[in-house]
């Protein structure tokens, strides 16, 4: 058996080398992830914004923009939990825009619209809504912020000063509406809201430059509309703004007058708004003191606010005309006066307007209540009815007097009539006068008379001279003293008519009056005539020539 002893041979195995083909791929790869890396790198910052609706919003159409610039695009929209909003997220076109992002960044969507302010979103009717940021600079880089319903109107960042006004009234002012100073528009009011707790209106304003340095701590705000037309115890007044303050009204201010310019307001300051600028000047005076009036004549036309005044200078006004006093017991007795409460200021009557002046005035008007000093209604416009108190000095003798010094704690002053009432009691004293006079005596003997002096004539044709002579001398006796009364009654009619020419009285009884009197001038010289010459009655005769007095020889 032959056993082979040679080595077997070795296999001739070649490895074969890697292929230069497969560096397309690993290169496309290598690219990719760069590409993927420096997108990812170089994308903008992810942020979401809460809105109240997505109106007018649309995944990957909708643009985010500042300035006109597209600096991203939304990406998602979904709606809160809660129901009460939807979250838009966005995605900035660049991590540069990330440095506009801040707790002061503000958003809105920009689309078609027309407000008090103005039109405005009319370039979107084309290109469609998009969303608008504005950079902010306070606060660190936040990604989440809420949206603004509306735009702002005035953008962050705009040199001025922010005021709060507040106003208790019913002023009707709205966003948009513009701050007026002397004409010109300095500002607008921004935004409104209501404080339930103080029940209260405040208004966030902004005031531009330069006219923000016009805001001082004593300046005062008031409304100012287009157009107002008050007629009012002080007559016609009459108020007109700008066209723009016509069309929307608007809100204006200034120092008051004679007033020393304040410290300028620098940081965020509050202010009331008054009605006018006639309550700024009411409201001036801090100290004052309240008076009670019982009218007893009507005090239809006399209005809360109505001026006091003394001789056509206001010295206050009326705080109330009701009847809810504990003393009314009831509106309707006979012995009934309304009372009307006033409120008269110590710094209107030229004293100070302090504590002192108080008591001043106190005392001052307490002594010239006991020399004459009275109130009345007085009519101060006559197209309205209007009526107003005057104070003022009357008769003492003359004027009714309350006999209350005091009512529901408050001091009385004493009411005479008004002016139609004075002239009704002056026209009822003026008929008693002449009810009284004896004009049916007068008449009655002045008939007698003739009626005498008839027989008398047919007596005279029957009697001899001197007969006649005596009974033509017992006729002019009784002549003489039916003459007599009939002077006095003239003179008395006299004494009337000049009451009358004082007297202010309706038309047609002054005509009816002057009528009297001018029947009384012609009856005069006839009158005067028999009583220098009766016998002129009986005897005819011509008239006497007239004696000329002659020059000394």
């Amino acid at each position: 058996m032959t056993v082979n002893n040679k080595p077997a041979a070795k296999a001739n195995i070649k490895v074969a080398k890697p292929s230069r083909i497969w560096l397309i791929p690993f290169l496309a790869v290598l690219i990719g992830g760069w590409m993927v890396y420096q997108d990812w790198k170089n994308q903008g910052t992810l942020i979401t914004v809460e809105f109240k609706t997505a109106s007018g919003i649309e995944v990957g159409t909708t643009k985010i923009k500042s300035l006109d610039v597209d600096i991203g695009q939304v990406t998602k929209v979904v709606i809160k939990p809660g129901l009460d909003g939807v979250v838009v997220t966005a995605r900035l076109a660049s991590p540069d825009y990330s440095a506009l992002l801040h707790e002061d960044t503000a958003f809105w969507v920009v689309s078609p619209q027309v407000t008090r302010a103005g039109i405005s979103g009319l370039h979107t009717l084309l290109s469609g809504p998009y969303i608008e940021l504005y950079p902010g600079t306070k606060g660190e880089e936040v990604t989440h912020f809420k949206g603004l319903e509306t735009p702002p109107l005035t953008a962050t960042g705009t040199p001025g000063l922010s005021v709060t006004l507040s106003s208790e009234s019913d002023f009707s002012f709205a966003a948009g509406d513009p701050i007026v100073y002397k004409g010109f528009n300095v500002g607008k009011i921004e935004d409104i809201y209501f404080n339930s707790d103080e029940n209260k209106m405040y208004y966030n304003a902004f005031i531009e430059a330069p006219y923000h340095t016009l805001i001082r701590r004593n300046t005062r705000f008031w409304k100012v509309s287009g157009f107002e037309v008050e007629l009012s115890a002080d007559g016609l007044n009459v108020q007109a703004g700008t066209l723009e303050t016509i069309a929307r009204g608007g809100v204006t201010f200034d120092l008051p007058a004679d007033e020393v310019m304040g410290e300028q307001v620098e940081g965020r300051a509050y202010f009331d708004i008054y009605a006018d600028e006639q309550a700024i000047i009411d409201e001036r005076y801090k100290h004052s003191i309240d008076y009670i009036l019982l009218v007893e004549d009507s005090i239809r036309g006399l209005n809360v606010g109505a001026p006091v005044e003394f001789r056509g200078v206001k010295i206050g006004r009326v705080v109330r005309t009701d009847v809810i006093y504990s003393q009314m017991a009831n509106l309707l007795e006979a012995s009934s006066k309304i009372p009307v409460l006033i409120r008269l200021e110590p710094g209107r009557l030229g004293l100070s307007d302090d504590d002192a002046g108080v008591e001043q005035a106190k005392a001052d008007i307490a002594k010239w209540l006991g020399t004459g000093l009275k109130a009345s209604l007085v009519t101060g416009n006559l197209l309205t009815g209007s009526q107003l108190v005057e104070l003022q000095y009357f008769d003492v003798a003359k004027a009714e007097s309350n006999t209350a010094a005091q009512f529901h704690g408050y001091a009385v002053i004493p009411v005479v009539p008004n002016q139609f009432s004075r002239i009704s009691i002056e026209v009822g004293e003026l008929v008693n006068k002449l009810n009284n006079l004896p004009l049916e005596s007068v008449a009655t003997s002045t008939q007698g008379v003739l009626v005498e002096v008839k027989q008398t004539l047919m007596k005279l044709q029957k009697l001899p001279l001197a007969s006649m002579a005596d009974n033509a001398n017992e006729t002019l006796e009784k002549t003489s003293k039916m003459l007599d009364g009939l002077q006095q009654s003239v003179n008395a009619l006299e004494g009337i008519m000049v009451d009358v020419e004082q007297t202010q009285l309706p038309g047609e009884m002054a005509k009816t009056l002057q009528s009297v009197n001018a029947v009384l001038l012609d009856l005069k010289p006839l009158v005067l005539h028999m009583r220098n010459k009766p016998n002129s009655l009986i005897f005819s005769g011509q008239a006497g020539e007239t004696i000329e007095p002659k020059k000394g020889q």
